[in-house]
């Protein structure tokens, strides 16, 4: 196990991306109008919304009528010593929101940044 300022661009050379266990916390989660997407319930890639539902444009490009909510938090992680700008994807944004892609959307959509601010530190 290393810590986030043992990192080196060597350990991402191969392309393929590097998996690390760190132990730390989020010290701050960036709210934004992109951290929940519409997504392809087939291919997961970003979705428009046409009448009646969601095309699937950049990926199946088919129509649905129905989407999945998919998290893209922004967030800065700390260790013991150092901090580091992250993505939660998918399962992780929930993980650190504690609720569901489509039940993060509507609570962004029925509170104020600052709610959701104090939401997100809790």
């Amino acid at each position: 196990m290393v810590q986030i300022c043992e990192a080196t661009p060597e350990m991402f050379a191969n392309g393929n991306g590097e998996v690390f266990k760190v132990y730390g916390m989020i010290s701050r989660i960036f709210p934004s109008d992109n951290d929940v997407y519409t997504a392809c319930p087939k291919c997961k890639k970003k979705m428009t919304e046409e009448s009646g539902g969601y095309r699937c444009e950049k990926g199946c490009n088919e129509f649905f009528e129905t989407c999945d909510f998919v998290y893209m938090l922004k967030a800065i992680f700390m260790d013991s010593g150092h901090s580091v700008a992250v993505t939660c994807p998918r399962e992780a944004g929930e993980m650190v929101t504690g609720m569901p892609g489509k039940e993060f959307k509507s609570f962004k959509e029925t509170n104020d940044l600052n709610e959701i601010d104090l939401y997100l530190m809790e």
